[in-house]
């Protein structure tokens, strides 16, 4: 997805139900945390994202089995 993050977060309560990860659909305060980070640090889309930045920043872990590689 390339969308535009501060778009995405001034519209975020109309449209944070389109928002997944690894496949698994995110809750509004997830996306807030994932824009945000990635404002902060100078992002301007959310295609400047790696899987492993955004899963570090939901504290997704295989461990925890949030997702699944296979």
């Amino acid at each position: 997805m390339h969308a535009d993050l501060q778009g995405s977060l001034e519209q975020v309560h109309k449209t944070w139900w389109f928002w997944e990860h690894r496949g698994k659909a995110l809750s509004k305060d997830q996306v807030i945390k994932i824009l945000s980070y990635g404002l902060d640090k100078g992002y301007k889309y959310s295609d400047q994202f790696s899987n492993e930045e955004v899963d570090e920043i939901l504290g997704w872990t295989k461990e925890n089995e949030k997702w699944d590689l296979a």
